[in-house]
Order: C-alpha cells, then sequence, then structure tokens
C-alpha cells in the first residue's frame, strides 16, 4: 500500500488552527508530508502513545541513515495524551517529502509550514 499523505497548512495572521484536528496516524502504511526546510508538526499522542519517528532521505557513504526518533525535551519517549511541536530538518537532510512514522492511530499529526 502507498503511504498516506498528509497535508501542510499555512501559518497566517488572524487564523487559529484547532491543535487537536489533526489528522489520525497510520501505522501500517505510516504518512508522508512535503517539507520546504521550515516545517513543523503538532503531535497530539493518545492514552497509548506509542512511538514516532521521522525516515531521513539522506544517505551518508551510500548507505541510508536510521529513522530519527522524535522525544520530549527531556530526550525522553512522547508520553499519553500529551500535545508536542517538533521542527523539520532542512529539505537537504530530511527531503522534500518526509516520512512520518506513528506506531499508535490514536496519534494525530498535523503539518504546518511557515
Amino acid at each position: 500500500m502507498a503511504v498516506t499523505p498528509l497535508n501542510a497548512a499555512g501559518i497566517s495572521r488572524n487564523k487559529a488552527f484547532d491543535s487537536s484536528t489533526g489528522a489520525a496516524a497510520d501505522p501500517t502504511n505510516f504518512n508522508s508530508f512535503p517539507n520546504n526546510g521550515k516545517t513543523f508538526l503538532v503531535i497530539t499522542t493518545g492514552a497509548t502513545p506509542g512511538t514516532v519517528s521521522l525516515a531521513v532521505s539522506r544517505k551518508v557513504d551510500g548507505k541510508s541513515v536510521a529513522d530519527v526518533p522524535v522525544l520530549d525535551t527531556a530526550g525522553a519517549a512522547l508520553a499519553a495524551s500529551k500535545t508536542y511541536i517538533v521542527g523539520i530538518g532542512s529539505a537537504a537532510d530530511y527531503g522534500d517529502i518526509v516520512t512520518v512514522k506513528a506506531t499508535q492511530n490514536t496519534t494525530k499529526i498535523l503539518v504546518f509550514q511557515v
């Protein structure tokens, strides 16, 4: 099956987004989103947080780089029933399209670009 795409929302004046409206993660096929180098995610975990990681498209010495885990500010796993904001690296490192891998379909993901 194909990766489930997520659309990016733009940030603008006088427009507030409800962070609880993110798309449910697809733990089977994963999700992808466009990355302009100024992209960030709002991740809301459910009662069972699972894990979230980003697939890096850049290769080092011709070898793929391991997925990058999304951790909280203390470097620990994401907690249950919390909302997190995470910035995405440059398109040169992470690619124009990034794959996000969440293990729970109760995780919601909202993509923003500035």
